[in-house]
């Protein structure tokens, strides 16, 4: 497998994680465009911050771990 192409798994575990996943990709990535969309660009970064807020919601909504949680969304950002 060519080492470019290797995701850089963590030795931890819990680490593997969508979350961590994002994390690892924008830390790496940060000011890179991760979407883009007609006339409109989200960074990496600001993927991340969007992804945080709305976990926070989440959380503060009362989602716990295991929960079940739909999701309805269009195709676009």
């Amino acid at each position: 497998m060519d080492a470019s192409l290797a995701l850089r798994l963590q030795p931890d575990p819990a680490r593997w994680t969508l979350g961590y996943f994002l994390e690892d990709v924008c830390a790496r990535h940060a000011e890179r465009p991760a979407l883009r969309f007609e006339d409109q660009s989200l960074s990496y970064r600001e993927l991340e911050r969007e992804a945080t807020a709305m976990a926070r919601g989440l959380l503060a909504a009362g989602v716990t771990k295991g929960a079940h949680v739909g999701l309805l969304a269009a195709n676009r950002p």
